[in-house]
């Protein structure tokens, strides 16, 4: 499986452990949102997901 690392501590992140997928209305893209689970604030991950 795929990881994705926070920008701000570096940990990595699963990416089947996302919390959200979002379809954007402009240009049909689906995006998935992570969340790191070190930083005390919320690190929101998006990445492009190809269907």
């Amino acid at each position: 499986m795929d990881k994705i690392k926070c920008p701000i501590c570096y940990t990595e992140v699963e990416e089947r452990d996302f919390k959200e997928t979002y379809v954007s209305p402009y240009n049909n893209q689906d995006y998935k949102r992570s969340e790191c689970p070190n930083c005390d604030v919320i690190i929101l991950l998006w990445k492009v997901i190809k269907t």
